[in-house]
């Protein structure tokens, strides 16, 4: 695949169809989980995996992001170039998906030494993302976490709580029609700190915000993954913490300051993968 010269900026306004297609270019280093996959083709039309690509590569052209050569062969731009190459050196990336006073957000990264590539889910419905090429460094990489931040003093010296995973989902996906009192008589039957116990529930009963980050490593020939959850409202920040290994139950509930949680994401991504 030839390059060629383009004015392009440092960022691409693309579907869903045009990004699987671009992905799936470098091969099993794009899609490290169902998760991202799912985040990447929520918004297809079909659910072929073929006609999906097929379907991407045609808009691509038609938009000039690839023109194909007298002799059948693409050329892609420069730019567009030098962000496949990023994604495919990736040895970390992390996906956010997050809700912030009932509106859905989600972001995907992939961090390459000093360069990253943030790929973000404008309009769900319409399958639209941005790609956008960014330092490590840069202030907008903790844009979205500055979303979340709340003006809020922990309550005392609430402890952090061990429960079971499995009945702390089943309670979230059940919350909206369980009252806070049902909820901290099932969060009582896992912990015996009844302060702790109510502060969990009032927050799960009435957050302001929630979010998931899964941060993945590349490991060689794989990617690893590691799962964070942050609860919000306007008394308690919760960072919940729990194994990717589906055969462990056990989490963590930390009450945890909004900014405690953005320096835990900046030194995960300065941190030196060697």
């Amino acid at each position: 695949m030839k390059t060629i010269e383009s004015d392009q900026p440092d960022e691409f306004i693309i579907s869903s169809m045009e990004l699987y297609f671009l992905i799936n270019l470098v091969g099993d280093k794009g899609l490290p989980d169902k998760d991202t996959e799912a985040f990447i083709r929520k918004s297809c039309s079909s659910d072929s995996p073929d006609h999906i690509w097929r379907e991407g590569r045609e808009s691509l052209i038609r938009r000039r992001y690839f023109i194909p050569g007298a002799d059948g062969e693409l050329r892609i731009s420069a730019q567009l170039l030098i962000t496949l190459c990023h994604i495919f050196l990736a040895k970390k990336a992390y996906l956010h998906q997050y809700i912030l006073n009932g509106r859905e957000y989600e972001e995907f990264l992939y961090i390459h030494e000093e360069k990253v590539i943030r790929i973000e889910c404008l309009k769900s419905d319409e399958g639209q993302y941005r790609l956008t090429y960014l330092n490590i460094d840069d202030n907008e990489l903790v844009q979205s976490f500055g979303c979340t931040e709340q003006k809020l003093q922990n309550p005392g010296e609430l402890p952090a709580l061990m429960l079971s995973r499995s009945q702390f989902e089943e309670m979230i996906s059940r919350s909206s029609e369980l009252s806070t009192e049902e909820l901290i008589q099932q969060l009582s039957n896992t912990t015996d700190d009844q302060e702790a116990v109510i502060a969990l529930a009032r927050c799960i009963k009435s957050n302001t915000s929630k979010g998931l980050l899964r941060f993945y490593i590349w490991n060689h020939n794989t990617w690893e993954v590691q799962c964070v959850q942050y609860m919000c409202n306007h008394h308690v920040n919760w960072l919940i913490r729990s194994s990717a290994n589906h055969d462990e139950d056990w989490m963590i509930a930390t009450p945890t300051s909004m900014e405690k949680i953005q320096e835990m994401i900046k030194d995960w991504l300065t941190e030196s993968t060697s």
